[in-house]
């Protein structure tokens, strides 16, 4: 048995394993397309499976924390104790709450039970 060839995986052969053979050329989110448009990034996120998701809420947590929770990019532009300590503590404040509120949810009051 030989290993499949970049060549072999651009002609579309047929295949003797089970392996599958996703469409070539796979698609990049839209969040990393060059130059960057908001538009495509929109369009990439609503259109996915299940639009109300991980994605989404993480994408609404880190913007609302930047807008009202972080420093100032001029007070940043300068090396400080000041706004680097904010931002630390910040994060520590959001990991504490997000980690330790699921492992509340999931650990200590066993909400989800056995399933997974």
């Amino acid at each position: 048995m030989h290993w499949p060839f970049l060549w072999d995986l651009l002609i579309k052969k047929p295949q003797k394993t089970w392996h599958y053979l996703p469409p070539l050329l796979l698609q990049v989110s839209g969040y990393f397309c060059k130059p960057f448009s908001i538009a495509l990034a929109l369009k990439w996120l609503f259109n996915s499976w299940f639009p109300i998701s991980e994605r989404l809420m993480i994408l609404g947590l880190s913007t609302l924390s930047w807008v009202y929770f972080h420093p100032a990019i001029k007070a940043c532009s300068e090396f400080s104790l000041g706004w680097i300590a904010q931002i630390y503590v910040h994060n520590l404040v959001l990991m504490v709450v997000i980690a330790g509120g699921l492992h509340l949810y999931f650990y200590r009051y066993q909400k989800q039970g056995d399933n997974l």
